[in-house]
């Protein structure tokens, strides 16, 4: 890993005051950037590729800079979906209704939760951070604090942050959801590229599939060891730690690991009626009494049943956990 070149260039970043206003390009104009190719013929790729306007979106590798780490981006189409389960669904619970139809615009999903790999790059820049702060050369004030990307927060536990692992290839977990945004800012910076948390929405949007059941890949129970690490699978055969992503089989958008390994993140605060109507990309940004925050997909150490594609969870936007992780996604 080149640490020092992405020091440099994470110092140009936060110093000299570059910023990437990105999140408003159009889709049609990443023309010259990777996950778009324009023109009317189909480009051959796994999974396939997608039409949007005057092109089509494919899936991309992305190198964080500075280092020769990588990860895979898939694009998700757009659509309409109902939201939610359904009121005759055995075992539903109040927080996953009523359901709703939204309308959800297309966008990348990383095909893997967030490794190891990819965090530790992250991380690497904890030492720059502190020596810049302790020296006075970068303040974030309240002017420049919504734009600044600070440090990783504290994890929920140093002494046990890769007490279930680390290898490279284990989902990056114990994390809190504040420093998952924070990393979301830091790669925006390096790569020119907006990335960002899933919104909740969003986030049951491509783990649906287009289904309307209760996993992505249908009814049955039996068929989930094939998809998902939990705890039938993991926990009670003593494998008590997320595993390496990207074994099991993916959905049909070519996403691993949305049900179960580790729970995900999402952007939206949690609230049990947010979804009242049809709004077009909806996010809850307003923090109600508790300001959690959604986590979705369930977890290695927990039963099928909170791994449905319609299941809800939150939890403090400060507190980490050893079965907490999440995923990236980019307009």
């Amino acid at each position: 890993m080149k640490s020092k070149n992405v020091a440099g260039l994470f110092f140009g970043v936060c110093c000299l005051g570059v910023s990437f206003h990105v999140a408003n390009h159009s889709l049609a104009e990443e023309v010259a950037i990777p996950g778009f190719v324009p023109g009317d013929t189909q480009p051959d790729t796994n999974p396939p590729a997608i039409r949007h306007k005057d092109g089509w979106l494919v899936p991309y590798e992305e190198t964080i800079p500075g280092s020769d780490v990588t990860f895979q981006m898939v694009p998700v189409p757009a659509g309409t979906f109902l939201l939610g389960s359904p009121t005759d669904e055995v075992g539903r619970e109040d927080v996953e209704g009523p359901q709703v139809e939204i309308a959800v615009s297309p966008f990348w999903m990383g095909a893997c939760e967030v490794t190891w790999e990819e965090y530790k790059v992250f991380m690497s820049m904890l030492d720059l951070f502190t020596a810049l702060e302790s020296s006075g050369v970068r303040l974030v004030t309240e002017e420049n604090e919504v734009d600044a990307v600070t440090a990783p927060s504290a994890l929920y536990d140093p002494t046990t942050t890769f007490i279930n692992g680390e290898e490279p290839q284990q989902p990056a977990v114990t994390m809190t959801q504040y420093s998952a945004r924070q990393y979301t800012k830091w790669l925006t910076g390096l790569t020119g590229r907006f990335y960002r948390l899933p919104a909740e929405s969003e986030w049951e949007y491509a783990c649906r599939v287009g289904t309307k059941t209760t996993w992505s890949f249908g009814n049955d129970e039996k068929a989930l060891d094939s998809y998902a690490w939990y705890r039938e699978n993991a926990w009670d055969i003593h494998e008590r730690y997320a595993h390496q992503v990207g074994l099991k089989t993916p959905n049909a958008f070519g996403l691993y690991d949305m049900h179960g390994n580790v729970w995900e993140w999402c952007q939206d605060y949690y609230d049990e009626s947010f979804y009242t109507d049809g709004l077009k990309d909806p996010v809850n940004k307003t923090s109600g009494s508790a300001s959690k925050r959604v986590r979705r997909g369930g977890s290695w150490n927990y039963h099928s049943a909170t791994l449905l594609t319609y299941s809800r969870a939150s939890d403090f936007e400060n507190r980490g956990n050893n079965h907490f992780g999440f995923r990236i996604v980019k307009n």
